[in-house]
Formats: C-alpha cells, sequence, structure tokens
C-alpha cells in the first residue's frame, strides 16, 4: 500500500487497513513486505500492531530487488487499533 505525500497522515492509510480487515473473514494473520529503507513506512505499521519477523529481498519491479522487512500482525489486533486510531 502507498498512500501519497498529500493524503499521508490524514488518516487514508489507517482506513484503507481497516477496510482490508473487516474484509478477512478466514484468516488469522497478514503478513506484509516493507522496504527497509521506508522508516515512516515501517512506524506506521508498528502503530498499527505489526512486528518483524524476518527480513528478506524482495522484487518490487521486474527483475529490481530491495532490503524488505516482513511484517505480521493478529486481524484481531488490527482492527482493534486501527479502529482506535
Amino acid at each position: 500500500m502507498y498512500v501519497r505525500p498529500d493524503w499521508q497522515r490524514r488518516g487514508a492509510g489507517s482506513r484503507l487497513l481497516l477496510a482490508g480487515a473487516l474484509g478477512i473473514q478466514a484468516a488469522k494473520r497478514i503478513e506484509i513486505r516493507v522496504l527497509g529503507s521506508s522508516p515512516a513506512a515501517i512506524s506506521f505499521y508498528r502503530k498499527h500492531g505489526f512486528a518483524e519477523i524476518d527480513e528478506e529481498l524482495t522484487e518490487i519491479f521486474d527483475k529490481i530487488e530491495k532490503p524488505c522487512l516482513v511484517m505480521e500482525v493478529s486481524v484481531d489486533t488490527l482492527k482493534r487499533l486501527t479502529v482506535g486510531s
């Protein structure tokens, strides 16, 4: 997920996360990849209960790989924290 800078810090990302979480019926956990070079994104996901569980190289474009953090959160935690934002 990427939120344009002019929409950041206005709740757009939190609302998108909540909409996604509310649509999940069967899964118990959500796993994402976050660019290691994006401290603002890492902070955003931590605020929403995500924790770092691994690091890996991820292909972000055709044949372009970047170091990413693998982050995870329970669906229940995400719903609870996102509703409270």
